[in-house]
């Protein structure tokens, strides 16, 4: 099988575990619809997710500002901060489009009918996705080591120990890659490591940052849908990391979807209980999808006066 078979064959992996975990938050909501629907109409209910929703526009904000800070460490010094945040937020609603990929290739196409070089793109997104990934992992033990017993923080501590080296090594790879005569083929220019390491040090701790307040979105809803004054953040902080890695690596899979919900709810549930946890993940892509369709809206108000010059006279006009 070649390369492209073998793609399209993870694609379609991906997209059969989405339509699985769709279907598995189907068969585990349809018998608590009851139940559902009175969590649903608890006090505090709209308010956590309205502002859940705040929240995660935020999140859109730093996303889009790391984003441009890896762009111009890897040689990518043409776009202004503003003219970033525009493109990242026309380009990021692209994740919900059949693949999980296409947010990643908008934002690479548009970059480069701006000039920017394939090196410095191509090495920001590999900087990015290493990044996510590694600073979900630290999100999720640390979530787990809030919500472990003192007889496990030992164990805790030893896992960071580990993670700590593995993401130092992933970060040595990350900087290595962009000094390659490959690199410079593509039209990378000389990169100096020091700057390349500071760069992506920020990065990661502004990825931790990102998952630290998008799990307390998921804090306040979870907490809003309990109704015994639930209190377990640890748990539900590495419940979100857990099931946003999940959804993030898989193939084929529009935003995660189906995946993530489905291990949200199934780790929340011994938190929350059985309806709560279901309620938590359906609201819980019902936040993410509004505060992306929001950026995005928003990306049409606040777009830059040199790319309203390039833009059609009908597209100016908002016709």
């Amino acid at each position: 099988m070649g390369a492209d078979g073998s793609h399209s064959a993870w694609r379609w992996i991906g997209r059969f575990l989405s339509l699985c975990g769709l279907l598995f938050v189907a068969w585990r909501a349809w018998p608590l619809r009851t139940d559902l629907a009175q969590a649903l109409a608890g006090p505090g209910v709209r308010t956590a997710f309205i502002l859940a929703i705040g929240v995660f526009l935020l999140d859109n904000v730093i996303l889009a500002s790391i984003w441009g800070g890896l762009l111009r460490v890897c040689g990518a010094t043409k776009f202004a901060m503003r003219t970033t945040l525009w493109l990242y937020a026309q380009t990021q609603i692209a994740k919900y489009l059949p693949g999980n990929i296409m947010h990643f290739a908008g934002r690479h196409a548009a970059a480069r009918s701006r000039g920017v070089a394939h090196a410095p793109l191509a090495a920001a997104a590999m900087m990015e996705f290493g990044g996510l990934i590694a600073a979900a992992g630290g999100v999720a033990l640390i979530g787990l080591s809030l919500s472990a017993g003192d007889g496990q923080r030992t164990v805790m501590v030893r896992l960071a120990v580990i993670s700590l080296i593995v993401l130092l090594g992933l970060s040595a790879l990350i900087c290595l890659v962009p000094r390659t005569a490959v690199f410079r083929r593509l039209g990378g220019g000389v990169l100096v490591p020091i700057v390349v390491a500071r760069g992506l040090s920020v990065a990661i701790l502004g990825y931790v940052v990102f998952f630290l307040i998008g799990g307390m979105s998921c804090i306040l809803l979870a907490n809003a849908l309990s109704g015994d004054g639930f209190h377990g953040s640890g748990s539900i902080l590495f419940a979100y990391a857990v099931s946003w890695i999940m959804g993030f690596i898989t193939p084929g899979a529009p935003g995660g979807l189906g995946v993530r919900e489905a291990a949200l709810s199934g780790l929340l549930t011994a938190q929350l209980g059985a309806a709560p946890a279901v309620l938590a993940a359906l609201l819980f892509r019902g936040v993410t999808v509004g505060a992306d369709v929001l950026f995005y809206a928003g990306s049409f108000v606040w777009t830059p006066m040199n790319e309203r010059r390039n833009l059609p006279c009908e597209e100016r006009l908002g016709l």
